[in-house]
């Protein structure tokens, strides 16, 4: 029952974001913010990869792993994100989920048999909110999961700038915008279905 309440939840949001806000696959409008512009909610999006190259797997010490022994075959991992827009500010244009799908993001770095996740994009006004993710990585069953604490949010190694505002036309962002140099973006597709993938 309550995995169904989640489902349908998920699925009025959905429907009724375009109404008072931006809309596009797999994205939820929770609320508008006191500034002109500002949207706040989710993107949820979805990427998979090939990790038959490597032996285990350094990811950040705050993402949620699932092991899936259907994966212990193909050798790939899902990895899934809700990338949440929270912000309470008045920036000089656009901030939505939007713009959270757009500038946020995981990207990895691999070295010998080993291969690392972090984040990059996500960023804390300290004052009014700010932008974040939650990340799920469904991997095989028989691979070695390290965690580390330099990985995610704003001590991301994988955030590849830093200190400043991003203005880009009618967008606005306050955090990293693209990978560190070393670094790939997964590429990943919007999941419409992923909001009931996030129980908190």
């Amino acid at each position: 029952m309550k995995h169904l309440t989640v489902v349908v939840l998920g699925s009025v949001l959905f429907a009724s974001c375009s109404l008072f806000g931006p809309s596009g696959p797999g994205i939820v409008t929770t609320g508008s913010g006191p500034g002109s512009g500002v949207y706040n909610g989710h993107a949820f999006d979805k990427g998979t990869m090939d990790i038959s190259a490597y032996d285990a797997l350094i990811l950040p010490h705050d993402a949620q792993v699932k092991e899936n022994e259907a994966l212990n075959t193909t050798r790939t991992i899902h990895v899934l994100l809700r990338k949440t827009l929270s912000f309470g500010g008045h920036p000089p244009a656009s901030v939505t989920p939007l713009q959270a799908r757009k500038f946020m993001g995981v990207a990895w770095r691999a070295e010998d048999r080993r291969i690392w996740f972090g984040t990059y994009g996500e960023w804390d006004s300290h004052i009014e909110g700010g932008a974040s993710m939650h990340v799920i990585f469904e991997v095989p069953s028989n691979v070695k999961v390290e965690r580390a604490h330099d990985l995610s949010f704003e001590n991301s190694k994988a955030d590849g700038w830093k200190n400043g505002v991003l203005i880009k036309g009618e967008e606005h962002w306050y955090g990293g915008n693209a990978p560190a140099e070393g670094w790939t973006a997964l590429q990943t597709v919007p999941d419409e279905d992923a909001a009931s993938t996030f129980d908190d």
